[in-house]
């Protein structure tokens, strides 16, 4: 039996998953297993190209109908027998190292189910060309080459830290990290975080690459976006309402951010009890620009007051996953 699984979902990327494939065959660390899902029916390059390696650790599952990216990402935590499973982004890669180095990281820290590194961005330019940024996902530090997070960090209240294309997961409960279906895939990775054991790791070595490609099949448009946002900070705050220093760390971080969203925050406070504590915050522009946004846009607030029934099975899962990391969080 491999010692780990690689899960690596395609559609209609056949310019791209070479280089992903080429970046997994470099791999130092060699006893793994692939599964290459193929979710575009009638595409035949996925399998016709891993034919020609002749290399039996890998499986082509050709989908029989579109699963969509949902469905397919939740392929990846169901029953396996390997001791660890990753997934591998067709437009994204690994360094050769990858494998080798993740896996000595949680071979060494028995109770952590999630590890993941830094990624180097790159940005795809038109006619097949690619620019190295120069950026990572997390801003490198020398003087620590690993990090771990315990839960709750205030980001979390609404966003992520961890990163899809560049994880290891120890095969621990599986399947309760597998997320409703009716959820926007912009937003897979702050839900599903919900449901990983805490604490989780970053590995601060950039060992694999993020593509910031031309076309995405990330959700477009805002339909369900401020929804998502209002269940997240909803199920946050059930379990840590009066807590201050949380409060101000999630303003903090949403004051960071180079797009304003602090309207996300206001809504949160004026439509559930348990956030209320985020009106505090709030200063004279914030609600100036929340009442100028609802305007804009006035079918906002109704469609967040009915989101608890809209997305019942997500607001299940995060209240159920929520629950579960305070219960469990360090004194």
């Amino acid at each position: 039996m491999p010692r780990c699984r690689i899960y690596l979902f395609t559609y209609n990327r056949n310019g791209l998953l070479p280089r992903a494939i080429e970046s997994l065959l470099n791999q130092t660390f060699t006893d793994w297993v692939c599964e290459l899902h193929n979710d575009m029916p009638g595409n035949v390059f996925p399998a016709e190209y891993i034919a020609v390696l002749n290399d039996s650790r890998f499986l082509v599952i050709d989908h029989e109908k579109n699963l969509g990216a949902i469905k397919s990402f939740n392929l990846a935590f169901e029953k396996c027998g390997e001791d660890f499973i990753s997934i591998l982004e067709d437009d994204n890669w690994w360094e050769p190292d990858f494998l080798e180095k993740m896996i000595a990281v949680l071979d060494t820290r028995p109770a952590v189910q999630l590890a993941w590194c830094n990624m180097r961005l790159h940005k795809e330019l038109p006619g097949n060309n690619w620019e190295d940024t120069g950026k990572t996902t997390w801003e490198q530090d020398p003087l620590l080459a690993i990090k771990t997070f315990d839960f709750p960090k205030p980001k979390q209240a609404f966003s992520y830290l961890h990163s899809i294309g560049a994880m290891l997961v120890r095969n621990v409960d599986l399947q309760k990290l597998q997320i409703p279906v009716d959820v926007r895939l912009d937003f897979i990775e702050p839900i599903r975080e919900r449901a990983f054991s805490h604490p989780i790791v970053l590995v601060n070595e950039p060992l694999a690459n993020f593509a910031i490609t031309i076309s995405t099949n990330r959700a477009a448009g805002n339909e369900g976006v401020h929804e998502h946002y209002y269940l997240l900070l909803a199920s946050f705050f059930q379990y840590a309402a009066n807590d201050e220093a949380l409060i101000k760390g999630v303003w903090a971080e949403v004051r960071k951010s180079t797009v304003r969203s602090t309207h996300n925050l206001l809504l949160a406070g004026l439509l559930d009890s348990n956030c209320r504590g985020l009106l505090k915050y709030a200063g004279f522009a914030d609600w100036l620009f929340f009442f100028a946004y609802n305007v804009r846009y006035p079918k906002v607030v109704g469609s967040c007051r009915r989101a608890k029934t809209t997305y019942a099975a997500l607001w299940q899962y995060l209240k159920e996953n929520t629950a579960l990391r305070f219960e469990t969080r360090p004194n």
